[in-house]
C-alpha cells in the first residue's frame, strides 16, 4: 500500500470509517497504557516484570513515533499555524519527546513523561472516543478529563519530587490522595510536601485547577440550566400559546 496523503487522512482521521474509529481507539487505549506505565514504575516490582515493563513501553513509543510521523506529513501538506492540529502535534511531540531528551539526562523522562496523558485531548471533542454525544455530556467528559490529567500530571511530578525524602508520599496512590484532597480544597493536612519545589508544584496545582476547572464547572452549570428550561418549556401547554403571541 502507498503511504500517500489521502491513504494516510483515511486511517488517522476519517472517523466515519470503522478502520479509522479502530484504529485511533487503540491509539487512545495505548494512551492509557503508557500513562499506566508510569505509574506501575513507581512500585517495586520483580526484574522479569519490568523487564516486560520496559518492552511494552518502548513499543508502544515506536508506534507514536511513526503515527507522529504521518500525522506531521498531514499537518505540513494540509494544515496552517493557526488550525487546531499544530496544538495537537505540539502535544504529540511533548509526549515522544522525553525519550530523546533522556540520552542527555534520565531526569527528562522521570519529569517530562508524566505530560503524555495530554496526548489524549485530541480524542476529546464532538465525537467523544469517535461516538457522538450530546454537548452536556460533551462539556462534563472534558471537565473529567481535565480533573484527571491535572491530579495525574502534578501527583507524578510531587511524587518524583517527594518521595526520596519524605515518607508520607511513599507510593503513587499517596500522591494521588494528597493531590485531590489538596485541589478539592478539603485539605486534611495529613499528607504535605517537605521541599520548596513540592510546594511550589502544589502552588502550580492549585492555580491550575482554578483556572481549567473552575470554568468548565460554570459552563456544566450553565447547560445544566439551560436543559433544564427547555424541559420546562417542553413540558409547559401554554409555551407555544406564549411563543405565537410573541
Amino acid at each position: 500500500m502507498q503511504f500517500n496523503r489521502e491513504n494516510i487522512n483515511y486511517f488517522l482521521n476519517d472517523i466515519g470509517e470503522p478502520i479509522a474509529r479502530t484504529i485511533n481507539r487503540v491509539i487512545t487505549a495505548l494512551i492509557i497504557i503508557w500513562s499506566g506505565i508510569l505509574v506501575a514504575e513507581t512500585y517495586q516490582i520483580t526484574d522479569s516484570i519490568n523487564l516486560i515493563i520496559d518492552v511494552i513501553d518502548i513499543t508502544i513509543l515506536l508506534i507514536f513515533v511513526v503515527e507522529y510521523h504521518f500525522r506531521f506529513y498531514l499537518w505540513i501538506v494540509n494544515s496552517t499555524i493557526k488550525d487546531e492540529n499544530t496544538y495537537y502535534l505540539i502535544l504529540d511531540l511533548i509526549a515522544i519527546l522525553p525519550y530523546s531528551l533522556a540520552a542527555i539526562n534520565p531526569i527528562f523522562l522521570y519529569w517530562l513523561g508524566w505530560l503524555r496523558i495530554l496526548r489524549l485531548l485530541r480524542f476529546i471533542q464532538k465525537q467523544f472516543l469517535f461516538i457522538r454525544i450530546p454537548d452536556e455530556t460533551l462539556i462534563f467528559s472534558r471537565l473529567l478529563y481535565t480533573f484527571i490529567a491535572i491530579i495525574f500530571i502534578f501527583s507524578g511530578l510531587i511524587y518524583q519530587v517527594e518521595y526520596p525524602n519524605n515518607e508520607l508520599f511513599s507510593s503513587f496512590i499517596d500522591t494521588v490522595y494528597f493531590s485531590i484532597v489538596t485541589i478539592t480544597t478539603v485539605g486534611f493536612g495529613d499528607v504535605t510536601p517537605n521541599s520548596e519545589l513540592g510546594r511550589f508544584l502544589t502552588i502550580l496545582m492549585i492555580l491550575f485547577g482554578s483556572v481549567l476547572i473552575l470554568p468548565q464547572v460554570g459552563d456544566s452549570i450553565k447547560q445544566l440550566i439551560q436543559n433544564a428550561n427547555k424541559v420546562s418549556d417542553s413540558c409547559d401547554p401554554n409555551s407555544d400559546v406564549r411563543n405565537q403571541d410573541s
